[in-house]
């Protein structure tokens, strides 16, 4: 990110090298910066830049200028900031220029400003607003979050609007469902069924299968068991027209599974506003990163509380590269997995634009 501006300052040196072999009487050599384009590095952060890269050169650079453009919006409300800062290099050459370009620059971002606000798409006019920066490096990303508004919106109440750019608009699969059978069970299953081979033709074979079937699971579709009974699925149909095979019973089991998650669901708080903390619940924790939800990560814990001793969290979901609501979803259905019907959840907001 900071090749460009030293780039900039490097060859900087050299025009302003030349311009005094071409003019003897120059008595101040001022590099003046004004970004338009930039936007992974902020207005401070480019000032700091450029006058510890001009220190290098002192001599041929005095002093430098640091202007330039931000358009900082949420599609909504927009910002937009001009600032212009001088860093003295020599400092026994003062730039006593610097108000009155002080002032002309503020005039002239006065009259951008008004062009913009009379003739919202002015041809010249192509700033966009300041976005996140992000590059992978072997697998990893890197994220610098775009500055903050400063202050919540008062238009979108829920939060500013944020990207997807995982592509994920309708709940994911966030479990690998399987009819939990005991002996009993199965036993009754395979006399009403005793040519459909997936029951196998033992109980050691069935319990094979679902050895299988939990080895398909992984942490972001965790093997959920349902218990499964021959009398409950029997009386979700009517008996003379119960099928033979075992496909239907497989979708019971996913019923069972969907009433239950949508029952999590529907009881999920946030833990920072809950009244009442249950003694034992799932809780899902996402760090909000910058304007893409495809940047958060989230993690899932069982939590045991103890009064006034610190809980025991048991960590099920380590960053993850999920954001909130898949989270919960998430948290949700190990919820279900461990028999525990109460679901939290939490945001880390450090890095979240807001």
């Amino acid at each position: 990110m900071e090749g460009p501006i030293k780039g900039a300052v490097r060859k900087a040196k050299g025009q302003l090298k030349q311009t005094r072999s071409e003019f003897p009487e120059t008595k101040r050599s001022v590099l003046l910066l004004i970004n338009s384009m930039n936007t992974a590095l902020d207005h401070d952060e480019i000032v700091a830049l450029a006058g510890r890269r001009a220190r290098t050169y002192i001599g041929d650079i005095d002093g430098v200028v640091v202007a330039g453009a931000y358009l900082h919006s949420d599609g909504f409300d927009a910002f937009a900031l001009w600032p212009i800062d001088y860093v003295a290099v020599s400092l026994d050459k003062e730039f006593v220029e610097f108000p009155a370009l002080r002032a002309a620059f503020n005039e002239y971002a006065e009259r951008a400003m008004t062009e913009l606000v009379m003739n919202p798409r002015p041809a010249q006019m192509t700033k966009g607003p300041v976005l996140d920066s992000q590059f992978d490096v072997e697998g990893q990303t890197f994220v610098k979050p775009a500055p903050p508004l400063g202050s919540s919106s008062d238009f979108y109440v829920g939060g500013r609007p944020r990207l997807n750019s995982t592509g994920i608009d309708t709940s994911p699969t966030v479990g690998l469902i399987f009819p939990e059978l005991n002996r009993r069970e199965w036993v009754r299953f395979r006399e009403y069924m005793p040519c459909d081979p997936a029951l196998g033709e033992t109980y050691e074979d069935w319990l094979q299968e679902r050895e299988y079937a939990v080895s398909q699971g992984h942490s972001l579709k965790p093997f959920v068991a349902m218990p499964t009974t021959f009398d409950g699925w029997i009386e979700k149909i009517e008996e003379s027209d119960a099928s033979r095979h075992f496909a239907p019973v497989k979708d019971y089991a996913n019923k069972l599974y969907q009433d239950a998650i949508r029952k999590v669901i529907e009881g999920a708080q946030d833990l920072g506003k809950s009244t009442i903390v249950p003694n034992r619940y799932v809780l899902a924790v996402t760090e909000v990163i910058g304007q893409d939800q495809a940047n958060d990560v989230s993690h899932i814990f069982i939590v045991d509380e103890f009064g006034d001793a610190e809980p025991r969290m048991t960590k099920l979901v380590s960053d993850a590269r999920i954001f909130h609501l898949h989270a919960c979803t998430l948290g949700a259905s190990y919820a279900v997995k461990y028999g525990i019907m109460n679901l939290r959840w939490t945001k880390d907001l450090t890095y979240a634009w807001v």
